[in-house]
């Protein structure tokens, strides 16, 4: 993981809890500025108590892992079959909708087949 990465979860982190900067900033004791330029992958370093602070402030923490080598970690798996299950809901109810209008429309159509004319 690099910077760039680390800032993009903890701007997700951030959004997640509903915070703007300057609150994250404010609960994790840095500067907006420090914060920003983090979050938007245009920092080249940042100090590790900083980092620490920022992280703890959105009950986030730094783990020190074995080299993954491209192998997908029980994180990466669970994320992925959430994910999933997300986009197998998602056409669910896509699905229910669709047929919900095809009925709403056989409804009118059937109506409008045995209503009386008025024109005759």
């Amino acid at each position: 993981m690099d910077l760039i990465e680390l800032g993009e979860r903890i701007k997700s982190a951030r959004k997640t809890k509903g915070w703007s900067q300057t609150q994250l900033a404010k609960a994790a004791g840095v500067s907006r500025a420090r914060l920003e330029p983090l979050e938007n992958a245009r920092i080249a370093e940042i100090g590790f108590k900083h980092l620490l602070r920022i992280l703890h402030a959105l009950d986030l923490d730094l783990r020190i892992t074995a080299f993954n080598r491209g192998r997908p970690t029980l994180e990466d798996l669970v994320e992925g079959e959430e994910e999933e299950e997300e986009k197998e809901e998602e056409e669910e109810e896509r699905e229910e909708t669709r047929a919900h209008a095809k009925k709403k429309e056989a409804k009118a159509k059937k109506a409008k087949t045995h209503a009386p004319r008025l024109d005759r």
